[in-house]
């Protein structure tokens, strides 16, 4: 299966293991070798530091892209949809 990043992923909202919206897909990482996705790069749009994902958020010290390595993708559709929790992937990077 083959996708046109651009198209396909670009813009795509994220959300994380528990369906909580984490933000958009702005850009996407290649591997220079072998130009396979390595890490989509997603703007946040949790602005509101008193949430708990702000909270979190916040621990990226002030950050407003997260690199999102393809590995903790579980799948791509309509939605970008995580694996893990927002949670559990800002204390893995």
């Amino acid at each position: 299966m083959s996708i046109r990043i651009k198209k396909d992923l670009l813009n795509k909202v994220v959300i994380d293991a528990k369906g909580r919206k984490i933000g958009n897909v702005t850009d996407v990482e290649l591997d220079s070798e072998s130009m396979v996705a390595k890490v989509l790069i997603v703007k946040s749009s949790i602005k509101e530091e008193t949430s708990r994902l702000g909270r979190i958020l916040s621990k990226m010290k002030g950050k407003e892209e997260i690199a999102i390595p393809v590995d903790y993708i579980q799948a791509i559709s309509d939605y970008v949809v995580l694996k893990l929790k927002l949670e559990d992937v800002i204390s893995k990077l």
